[in-house]
């Protein structure tokens, strides 16, 4: 419902502060700060990750340009960015609104099946996503079809796995921030790491690339 009220709509010029993901400086900081996090990965998860996703790690800095201009094209709604589960809550009480999003710091305008990509590859344990994600993905073009939006189902299953493959950088993020050696901070990055990793196989989201 909130990426149909936004969807392609010329209000979102109304908000200057909210950018494409292709906006300077984002797709360098990102480059940057994922270069200085990676050795990090390698040295406390490494051995969790296979060669191919190895290589994805060392080439991805440069590639961060590509995938923000091809998250950023249009048609584009406004995008919540961290939609994790533990950013949702949900109403109990009569009146409650049914459901609520926190943390929109990291907003922005883009492709509408990023939220949705990062939503299911990182919130939801691996068999679980296996399990629904057929259903979810067609529920979620089915309510946009209702506002009258057509979100081609080839053009939304590409730009699906072209997140699932940007969103690595996620967890190899915030891996760069905490300290792999305390095993509660260790358990939710391999955790962050196995679902993204799994959702990329996949989708053989690797095969998305500009070359």
């Amino acid at each position: 419902e909130h990426h149909a009220f936004w969807w392609n709509s010329p209000r979102l010029a109304d908000l200057p502060w909210l950018r494409t993901f292709d906006s300077a400086p984002v797709p360098t900081v990102v480059a940057r700060n994922f270069g200085a996090a990676w050795p990090t990965v390698l040295n406390g998860l490494g051995a969790d990750l296979s060669p191919a996703i190895h290589a994805f790690g060392e080439r991805f800095p440069s590639l961060a340009g590509w995938y923000t201009t091809q998250i950023a094209r249009p048609p584009r709604t406004f995008i919540h960015g961290d939609l994790r589960l533990d950013q949702l809550f949900f109403g109990v009480e009569p009146g409650d609104p049914d459901v609520t999003a926190l943390d929109w710091q990291v907003s922005a305008v883009g492709r509408g099946a990023y939220d949705v990509a990062y939503f299911l590859s990182q919130s939801l344990a691996t068999d679980t996503r296996r399990s629904c994600e057929p259903d979810l993905l067609a529920r979620y073009l089915d309510r946009l079809a209702t506002h009258g939006i057509d979100y081609p189902a080839t053009e939304f299953a590409r730009d699906y796995r072209l997140t699932t493959a940007w969103c690595f950088t996620y967890p190899v993020l915030a891996a760069g921030l905490v300290d792999l050696a305390n095993e509660r901070q260790l358990h939710l990055i391999r955790t962050m790491l196995s679902g993204a990793v799994a959702a990329i196989d996949d989708h053989d989201a690797l095969a998305l690339h500009p070359d």
